[in-house]
């Protein structure tokens, strides 16, 4: 049975920097799995290379027995495989007694005549 995500010999390179050096990896179906280490050690590299953010300067990676290596980041998307961004906001003039909604970072107005643009304004 082939691993649900697998890392071979996975390698990225910038300049003379070598963030990943030939990573090998496997996570099987119904595992949880956890990837820890101090700032500067390869772990957000690791997530960009899998999703196609960045392309690996060697190795491979198969998802479901699909190689994804060096896919755009829509075709891993469409593999199955996608990522969150943690960012952080400082709340002004906010107390604990009032509700918090997050604010969007855009506004329809803003955006190109084109199909988003129509489409955000139909939302509710």
């Amino acid at each position: 049975m082939a691993h649900l995500l697998e890392c071979t010999d996975l390698t990225m390179r910038f300049g003379g920097l070598v963030a990943l050096n030939a990573l090998e990896m496997h996570v099987d179906a119904g595992e949880t799995v956890g990837l820890v280490g101090p700032n500067g050690s390869g772990k957000t590299t690791f997530f960009n290379v899998v999703t196609g953010i960045y392309r690996a300067s060697a190795g491979r990676v198969v998802v479901d027995g699909r190689d994804i290596t060096g896919a755009s980041p829509q075709e891993v998307c469409r593999a199955g495989v996608t990522r969150t961004f943690q960012r952080s906001h400082r709340l002004r003039q906010h107390h604990g007694r009032q509700p918090y909604a997050p604010q969007p970072r855009f506004h329809a107005q803003h955006l190109p005549e084109k199909g988003l643009s129509r489409r955000v304004r139909r939302l509710p």
